[in-house]
């Protein structure tokens, strides 16, 4: 048997082996918890991807790529049972623990090609053991509380980390890198190939996620070519042509009349309400009249209910935001001082964020050490330049204003991921398995670092945040299904619901199922949501046919939340009167009939 047909051999095997751990580690994931999503964004697009929202699946989800959603809504179109969307998301997990773990298999196997001697065996199952019980403990730690609280923009970063670490360590697993052999190649193309699929996947969920991938790309390449793998820069090449060509699908599609002009509106809704917000003061009332927004429109627009208002445009929005307060008073040097500050607040002081950046610093801390223990200096290059580049994002995101915490969290799960790839890297540095004292000393920084990720985490209580968050949003979604319900079976056929933006933000539903009740985009056709990303797309302008001009109006809204009844009466000119009220741990529900 050749070195080639041996290298087939041990790849199947390792792939069986790297099965078997995934299943061992999730299966009781799946028993134990069912997995919800975490936003009512993805609930939306899944709304939107199986035609529940529009009657028909629908390619067009806004904030993922063409090429992925159209994939997704033609399984919704083919078999509408399956909750495609979510499993999809769970599917990318998965796929991301495999990927490592059978990438870290076979680095190790090849390291004992042509060993054959009881010893080596037994020190490549130890191997095996402890690799497998290290990215056990390492999801249950970092990314068990966010793959069963799961979103699209999370799953959408540990899918590009996995790529970036499956980059980094391609290459690494062949004693001959030059040797030419046709059966040898073809598992290098593999290695290159898993790493571009899980990146452009990236891109595809969440592009905004994949541009703060970019640089570290960037410097992985960069490494990888002055390391020696002087093919990356043809595998770039060429996966980049693939990435511009699904690009450019994507960019057609959204070029219509119609998605045009929504995204030019989508984007003055975004700088206004998740940048520069609507203010609720004297002085911004009088900017706002200036802009001309009347007084009954002001609570409207302050609430958010911005699908109620016909004059409301892209020009409107642009208008209201550049209404001075807050960032925008503030001169480049305060805004500086006030990014470093809060950069330093966030990590020493801000709970479990703490948490995640001791996580991380303590991890660059022993990859630095481990670098000079081998003397491997070529590793500082993309060990420095990546830590820069993590605060440097981290900065500019502050700096903009707006920096929500699955953002924060996606950067962190980024960091972790090159960390373990350069963990990984010089690990296996080198021809053989001989160096022992070498090896035990890498392992050694390993385990303390799991002991440390450990001992941080139960610190912070991070597990117990998540089953109080995790229990919260099942109670939600509990009792908004209890509304969803009322509307579904006591409501006139035909009525069309009005429903404040407030009235069930928080609720979402389970990401494997797709059974009614669940919410009122999905289930409920007379349920009508006024407002959301969605306002102003061809998407909502189908919806709103659905109903007519005709359609009896209704009222729905929690109480003492958003937009009152008074506001949207005297706004709307209907008159309305109390139907019912469903009282609920999450508020009540108020049902009012128009007319």
């Amino acid at each position: 048997m050749d070195e080639a047909d041996r290298r087939i051999k041990s790849d199947k095997l390792i792939t069986v082996i790297a099965i078997a751990v995934t299943a061992f580690v999730f299966i009781p994931v799946f028993i134990k918890r069912d997995i919800i999503f975490a936003l009512n964004d993805d609930v939306m697009i899944r709304d939107i991807l199986n035609g529940s929202y529009t009657g028909e699946p629908s390619c067009m989800t806004v904030y993922m790529r063409v090429p992925l959603s159209f994939v997704l809504s033609l399984l919704y179109r083919i078999i509408p049972s399956v909750p495609w969307f979510g499993a999809f998301q769970c599917g990318c997990f998965i796929a991301s623990f495999f990927l490592i773990l059978r990438r870290i298999f076979s680095i190790t196997a090849s390291r004992y090609n042509g060993e054959d001697d009881s010893k080596s065996r037994t020190r490549f199952i130890l191997r095996i053991v402890v690799y497998s019980v290290l990215c056990a403990v390492f999801f249950f730690c970092i990314f068990y509380p966010r793959f069963v609280l799961i979103h699209y923009t999370i799953t959408a970063a540990v899918t590009g980390g996995a790529g970036l670490f499956l980059l980094l360590t391609a290459g690494n697993n062949s004693e001959k890198k030059s040797e030419k052999n046709s059966k040898g190649d073809k598992w290098h193309l593999l290695e290159w190939t898993d790493a571009a699929v899980m990146l452009i996947l990236c891109d595809q969920i969440r592009s905004q996620v994949f541009f703060m991938l970019l640089p570290f790309i960037l410097v992985s390449i960069i490494f990888l070519f002055i390391s020696g793998r002087k093919n990356v820069i043809r595998w770039s090449v060429t996966w980049a042509a693939v990435y511009a060509a699904l690009l450019g699908i994507h960019t057609i599609c959204y070029m219509q009349a119609p998605w045009r002009e929504y995204k030019n509106f989508n984007d003055a809704r975004t700088e206004l309400y998740d940048f520069a917000l609507v203010w609720d003061t004297d002085d911004a009332r009088s900017y706002y009249r200036q802009t001309g927004v009347s007084d009954v429109e002001y609570p409207v627009l302050l609430n958010y209910d911005i699908a109620l208002d016909e004059a409301a445009d892209a020009e409107l929005f642009r208008s209201m935001a550049a209404y001075p307060s807050g960032s925008a008073l503030k001169t480049s040097s305060e805004k500086f001082k006030d990014t470093v500050w809060m950069i330093k607040h966030n990590i020493i002081s801000k709970g479990t964020e703490r948490s995640y950046a001791l996580l991380l610093l303590s991890g660059y801390l022993l990859i630095s050490v481990a670098i000079i223990i081998k003397k491997k200096y070529v590793f500082l290059v993309p060990t420095a330049l990546s830590l820069i580049l993590h605060f440097g994002l981290y900065g500019v995101l502050l700096w903009r204003g707006r920096f929500p915490e699955r953002v924060m969290i996606s950067l962190y799960f980024i960091g972790y991921m090159i960390i373990a790839a350069l963990f990984a890297c010089l690990l296996f540095y080198g021809k053989t398995a001989a160096d022992e004292k070498i090896w035990c000393g890498i392992i050694i920084l390993c385990a303390i670092t799991c002991v440390e990720l450990i001992c941080i985490y139960k610190t912070s209580d991070v597990l117990r945040v998540l089953n109080r968050t995790y229990d919260r949003q099942l109670s939600v979604n509990s009792d908004c299904n209890m509304l969803y319900l009322y509307l579904a079976s006591d409501v006139e056929k035909g009525a069309c619901c009005l429903t404040d933006i407030y009235t069930c933000v928080d609720a979402t539903g389970n990401a494997l199922t797709e059974n009614c009740p669940e919410r009122g985009g999905a289930c409920i056709p007379e349920m009508f949501t006024v407002g959301g990303w969605v306002t102003g797309s061809p998407h909502m302008a189908k919806r709103l046919d659905h109903f007519g001009q005709d359609a009896k109006k209704m009222y729905v809204c929690r109480e003492n939340t958003g937009l009152s009844p008074e506001e949207f009466a005297r706004f709307t000119g209907l008159y309305l009167t109390e139907i019912n009220r469903i009282e609920t741990g999450y508020g009540t529900f108020v049902i009012y009939d128009g007319n």
